[in-house]
């Protein structure tokens, strides 16, 4: 820089001090206006202090749980051993099937009389006095009983239940003849000695 440029800012920095200084100087002084005094405030009423806030009381001390306790740990009981299946008891074997019964001889076709059959009064019954007999034979009642007596009267007579004939009473040595010309079954006994009983049935 040259000796004139040095002049002018020197020349400048001067001025500036110059009016920094005025300016100074002019804020220093008084102002001839008075300054008008504000009133003082009023004093304010003081507010009532607050009431004091109940104290909350102090939450309980909670009641500490006790501590679990540990569980035991289950210890599994010891298997028993498996133990060999029982062998299987051999079958028995089977009973041999009874033989069949023999099936029962059938009965033999009962007699069929005919003509003239005698039956015998003989020992307080009818010996030969239950038969079969074709249609229209003759049946003697012989009365050859000598077992009667101890004051029995010794009569033997011959009576059908239902009433379709009925005899003469006979004494020893007599007989009655009856011809059955019906077909049916006839049953009959002796009134003095009702339980001498005799069956006749009659067949084409």
């Amino acid at each position: 820089m040259n000796r004139n440029g040095i002049s002018k800012t020197l020349a400048i920095v001067a001025v500036l001090v110059v009016v920094v200084a005025a300016a100074a100087l002019l804020i220093m002084q008084p102002s001839s206006t008075p300054q008008q005094v504000s009133p003082a405030p009023s004093p304010k009423p003081e507010q009532p202090a607050p009431a004091p806030q109940p104290q909350q009381p102090a939450p309980a001390p909670q009641a500490q749980q006790p501590a679990p306790q540990p569980q035991p740990i289950p210890v599994p009981a010891p298997q028993p051993a498996p133990q060999p299946a029982p062998a299987p008891a051999p079958a028995p074997a089977p009973a041999p099937a009874p033989a069949p019964a023999p099936a029962p001889a059938p009965a033999p076709a009962p007699e069929i009389k005919s003509g003239t059959v005698e039956v015998t009064m003989k020992d307080q019954e009818y010996q030969g006095g239950t038969m079969t007999v074709k249609k229209g034979t003759k049946v003697i009642f012989k009365h050859m009983d000598t077992s009667l007596g101890g004051g029995d009267p010794g009569i033997h007579n011959v009576v059908e239940k239902t009433g379709k004939f009925k005899s003469v009473d006979m004494g020893f040595g007599q007989e009655w003849v009856y011809t059955f010309d019906v077909v049916g079954v006839f049953e009959y006994f002796c009134e003095p000695h009702p339980f001498m009983t005799g069956k006749i049935t009659v067949v084409e």
